[in-house]
């Protein structure tokens, strides 16, 4: 049993892009050892979602060419094409703007959501740090990944 393949049931659900409660009704319907319970987590074996999912009449998303970009892992920031750590300088007076400065040494404009939670030097009293990229409509900068939660740290 070690060498067959698991996968969870939350993660079959998201590939056959269907609801949880669909596959909870198909659990009575499989022999005994397909479908554990292993650390809180409902797993199927791998041969069982295939014959399930064949059942429902639907795909995996990754055989599907439109779902497959959909449910394809988003590589990090910094492994995007473009996209730069760049460091705060100043606070600009428009609140969706934070002057930042490229490892270049050339000071950009980044857009931002709100300005108020980026500071030019964190608490520990290193520069804060964000990736950045290009914009291709304009003359500024954008933020790649999500605002910080707090002052000075993502």
């Amino acid at each position: 049993m070690c060498d067959q393949e698991w996968i969870s049931e939350s993660e079959l659900a998201d590939k056959l892009n269907v609801n949880r409660s669909v596959l909870r009704k198909e659990r009575p319907n499989l022999a005994a050892g397909e479908v554990s319970q292993k650390n809180g987590a409902v797993m199927w074996l791998k041969a069982a979602a295939a014959r399930v999912s064949g059942a429902l009449g639907v795909t995996f998303a990754q055989e599907h060419p439109f779902l497959a970009k959909k449910t394809q892992d988003a590589p990090s920031g910094a492994q995007d094409e473009g996209v730069e750590l760049v460091t705060v300088v100043t606070l600009a007076v428009n609140p969706n703007i934070v002057n930042a400065r490229r490892l270049g040494g050339q000071v950009v404009p980044v857009r931002v959501v709100d300005n108020r939670k980026y500071v030019p030097l964190c608490a520990d009293g290193t520069p804060m740090t964000f990736p950045a990229k290009k914009s291709d409509h304009g003359n500024w900068w954008v933020l790649v990944g999500r605002e910080p939660r707090w002052v000075g740290k993502f």
